[in-house]
């Protein structure tokens, strides 16, 4: 996959919900506003949980550079396995 294809896919997935709330017509605003995470939030905060677990010294910052890398990486290979 080509750098341009795999910031396609980062991209694409990146605005993707990873658990979205069905439309049910609600005219509650809290309703309509849960829409959850995207995947590459739900992916990175996995990633962290992951890395802060097994760290004893870790810098917060680039456990979180390393978590959202992780997140891009997971969503780069999940769009090559599904092409």
């Amino acid at each position: 996959m080509s750098a341009d294809e795999q910031r396609a896919a980062k991209n694409r997935n990146a605005a993707a919900f990873a658990r979205p709330c069905s439309d049910n017509g609600s005219t509650h605003v809290w309703e309509q506003a849960q829409a959850g995470l995207t995947k590459r939030e739900f992916f990175a905060a996995m990633a962290l949980q992951g890395i802060l677990a097994n760290v004893d010294d870790a810098r917060y910052e680039d456990a979180a550079t390393d978590a959202v890398n992780y997140a891009d990486a997971l969503m780069v290979e999940l769009e090559r396995g599904e092409s």
